[in-house]
């Protein structure tokens, strides 16, 4: 979702003619780096804030998805390694 937004914006930016402020891209390395960061600068910091207050399930959520992205990220790393040394 973070990614569609990003796209929105990116485009939005380029119609206003402003310099575009966003990375989009359709690299899935640079997309899983992007969310991990996102997820480690906002979304992990409020989900722990919320879970002192209302403890469940939310923040357990909040940390699978950003163990799912360092995984794709990680994978799509050792793709571009691979596919470097191949060259």
């Amino acid at each position: 979702m973070l990614l569609a937004e990003w796209a929105n914006q990116a485009t939005l930016e380029q119609e206003l003619q402003l310099p575009v402020s966003v990375v989009a891209s359709a690299d899935a390395a640079i997309q899983a780096k992007g969310q991990i960061g996102f997820i480690d600068l906002f979304t992990l910091p409020l989900f722990d804030a919320a879970a002192d207050a209302m403890p469940g399930k939310a923040l357990s959520e909040v940390s699978h998805a950003h163990d799912a992205y360092a995984e794709i990220y990680q994978i799509a790393c050792n793709l571009a390694y691979r596919f470097a040394v191949l060259r």
